[in-house]
This record gives structure tokens, C-alpha cells and sequence, in this order.
């Protein structure tokens, strides 16, 4: 045995009250945490060579709204930012984050299909455009945005079914998924549309100037 190290039985000891360290609850970066009889809690790397030996970090422990002292390492800021509360352990965390819902008014999950029409066929564009509200949550989603292209029915009944699976979460949430497919059109129309479209977009981002007088 040497110091805080038995290399015999790798058995590791607290360096502030010489108390043999057992596996705590808490993992960290896929390492976990040792914890004392008296409360500390330390990050033990182990240093494998011709002389075995251990590496001690210690963890800062803090208190939850529960009273749970937990590494800070691991507390979890609220969801809502404008909400002054004090971070949460991960057990509390998991209760907020199971009870937590999206607003269904302000969330939504599109699928919007373009059928274009080719001289050898239809060629379907799809675009998803998925919005999670209120964003942050505990969930740490807000969204995301996709597309591509399917080059006949079948393929698009494919990613009909992938675009269900992949929103079901939020379904079951309450958040409405819908499969919007708009009309047949031309390659030009479609181009054009898309332009229309962004300078509609733009129009509405660009600030309104006033003419001083």
C-alpha cells in the first residue's frame, strides 16, 4: 500500500480524512465519482504503468431545492432562463423535465412535399420544418430543419414514415405533425415560388425606416 493507494486490492482512501472511497451514485464523463463516509466526494483517475498509482480530484458539492447534496458538476440550469430558481439535481431535473409540455400553439412539425413535374416523371421536394416552443426547455430542443428529394411514390412513402417516427416524441407531447403536400408544379414555378417567397421573408425582416422631415 502506498499513501492513499492499495495497488494490492486497488482500493483508494480520501485524502482529507484517510476513509476508503466506494462508488458514489454520480458518474461524470463516463467515469464514476467516489464519495467518502463523511461526504466527500473526489474524481479518482487510475495511472497504469510499472508503478500503479491514482490521481485525486476533488468535487465541489452543492445543494438542491430538494436539500440533496450533489456535485455541481452535474446540477442543471432551469429550463426557463427568465425564472430565478436555483439549478436543479438530476433527479429533480428529470421530474421538471417529464411534467414539462410545448406549447402547441407556438410548436409545430411540417412535412411540406412539392411534386415537381419532369418530362420523366414527377420528382418529389420535401422540406421538414419542425419548431419546439418555448425554447429553452428541459429537453434542450427548439427545432430543426430538413429536406431532400424522393424520385417516385415509393421513396416518398418512406420518408412519410420517417418523418412520423422522428416527430412521435413530440406527438405524444401534443405537438400537431402534418404532412402538406402542395400542388404539382413546373421546375420554373417552383423556382419562382421560392422567390417570391424569400422576398416576402426578407420584406418582413428588413426594419421599417421613417423619412425625417
Amino acid at each position: 500500500m502506498d499513501g492513499l493507494f492499495d495497488s494490492q486490492t486497488e482500493k483508494v482512501f480520501c485524502p482529507y480524512d484517510g476513509h476508503e472511497l466506494a462508488d458514489s451514485k454520480w458518474v461524470w464523463c463516463n467515469r464514476r465519482l467516489r464519495a467518502c463516509p463523511d461526504g466527500h466526494v473526489w474524481e479518482v483517475c487510475h495511472n497504469a504503468g510499472w508503478k500503479k498509482s491514482v490521481e485525486f480530484s476533488p468535487i465541489e458539492m452543492v445543494r438542491c431545492r430538494c436539500s440533496t447534496p450533489t456535485p455541481k458538476l452535474l446540477m442543471n440550469a432551469p429550463p426557463d432562463k427568465n425564472v430565478k430558481t436555483p439549478p436543479l439535481c438530476p433527479d429533480c431535473y428529470d421530474v421538471v423535465k417529464k411534467a414539462w409540455r410545448p406549447d402547441p400553439e407556438a410548436s409545430h412539425a411540417h412535412l411540406i412535399i412539392s411534386p415537381i413535374r419532369l418530362e420523366e416523371g414527377l420528382y418529389f421536394k420535401y422540406e421538414t420544418r419542425v419548431a419546439i416552443n418555448p425554447y429553452p426547455n428541459p429537453h434542450g430542443c427548439g427545432g430543426w430543419l430538413g429536406g431532400g428529394g424522393a424520385k417516385n411514390e415509393g421513396e416518398l412513402v418512406n420518408v412519410v414514415t420517417d418523418f412520423k417516427l422522428a416527430t412521435q416524441f413530440w406527438q405524444d407531447l401534443g405537438v400537431k405533425a402534418e404532412v402538406i403536400r402542395k400542388p404539382e408544379r413546373t421546375p420554373t414555378e417552383d423556382v419562382n415560388e421560392r422567390i417570391v417567397a424569400r422576398t416576402q421573408e426578407k420584406t418582413k425582416e428588413e426594419p421599417q425606416l421613417k423619412l425625417l422631415v
